[in-house]
């Protein structure tokens, strides 16, 4: 009798497993037959695993695209993506370095009264950033500072319903301040430098706010308005697009309204991906790709130089972490570039691809 019974807990333990196996080599087929093709690649990596950049930004005709070239030969080659980025790292421990505008400088909160409750006429360049309510735009701004209170952090979407500055002032010229907006005292009058290198600009979110509709559309109007004047009269160098890496399809239709606008207003920009910590690889490499695809549509059907059109958002894409630090450093280069006025590495490639 044990005999047997041992017998019938096997074959039952076979059909069992044979049962599990035929259900996942079914799942896997519905899988390979749902699933849509991917797209082509039109990224290449960068120095930097949180810099990707569009693939048209190159010329087929480069070294680094011959067929007869060895992978030395395209890592040496100075027109080469992976090449990009690259001061962003120590070559002997590979730790990250940030650029020397922001070593020898701190931020601080500029108070309106500061400028007379008024917008800022002093010709510093300035960066904005904009994005869903929901993106993450204060935590990235307090990475960028290192002040963890500087900008306000909330669970609620949509608290920044103003716009705040925040100056980048040489440390020699720094004075001791409070830093969170909301602990300072409006009735005091405080003395600070005005050589400040550059500001970031904190805009109100869009898209998704707590907060009645009507108020809602009167940010996004102000916001606009905002960034013409500050665009057209120079102060406003570029926009960082803050999106949401957690969306596997790239931008949402309000994040690609914005990049229309922006296109429209002749206002440059750059995508940022952000909390990248929690979303896998494959499907941030897949974000990437997506927004490289549209700078490339714009590059063939709308970015003539010589007929005087141009394309306004940037060929690179950043993806960073605010929560584990990522692709931080990374960012601050690009807003020195922004702020010093000189002419980045993307520009200085395409130029050596045009010769």
């Amino acid at each position: 009798k044990k005999k047997k019974m041992d017998k019938k807990r096997k074959n039952k333990k076979k059909l069992e497993t044979k049962t599990v196996m035929k259900q996942s080599k079914k799942l896997e087929f519905d899988e390979e037959q749902s699933s849509p093709p991917l797209p082509p690649t039109f990224i290449h990596r960068t120095a930097s695993p949180y810099v990707y950049v569009a693939s048209s930004v190159f010329d087929e005709s480069n070294d680094f695209f011959e067929e007869d070239s060895t992978p030395q030969d395209e890592t040496n080659s100075l027109n080469h993506p992976r090449n990009l980025f690259s001061q962003c790292y120590n070559t002997e421990n590979m730790k990250s370095i940030d650029p020397q505008c922001f070593q020898k400088s701190s931020f601080r909160y500029v108070s309106p009264s500061e400028f007379g409750h008024e917008l800022p006429l002093d010709n510093v360049p300035e960066v904005a950033f904009l994005g869903r309510s929901n993106a993450g735009k204060s935590s990235l701004i307090n990475a960028l500072t290192r002040l963890k209170q500087l900008a306000r952090v909330s669970k609620r979407p949509g608290r920044t319903q103003q716009v705040n500055y925040f100056a980048l002032v040489p440390k020699s010229n720094t004075l001791k301040t409070k830093t969170n907006p909301s602990t300072i005292n409006a009735n005091t009058t405080t003395t600070f430098s005005t050589s400040s290198i550059g500001y970031l600009v904190d805009l109100p979110g869009y898209g998704y706010a707590s907060a009645p509709d009507e108020h809602i559309s009167e940010w996004q109007r102000k916001t606009q308005e905002f960034l013409l004047h500050r665009h057209n009269m120079g102060a406003l160098q570029r926009v960082y697009l803050l999106v949401d890496c957690r969306r596997i399809d790239g931008p949402s239709n309000f994040d690609r309204a914005v990049m229309g606008w922006f296109d429209e207003a002749c206002i440059p920009y750059t995508i940022v991906l952000t909390k990248c910590d929690r979303q896998n690889l494959p499907n941030i490499v897949r974000s990437a790709n997506v927004i490289s695809m549209r700078y490339n549509s714009l590059i063939r059907t709308g970015g003539n130089e010589e007929e005087g059109l141009m394309v306004f958002q940037a060929p690179i894409v950043h993806v960073t972490s605010s929560k584990d630090n990522l692709g931080i450093s990374e960012l601050k280069w690009s807003i020195e570039s922004d702020f010093l006025g000189a002419m980045n590495d993307i520009n200085n490639f395409r130029k050596l691809n045009q010769n």
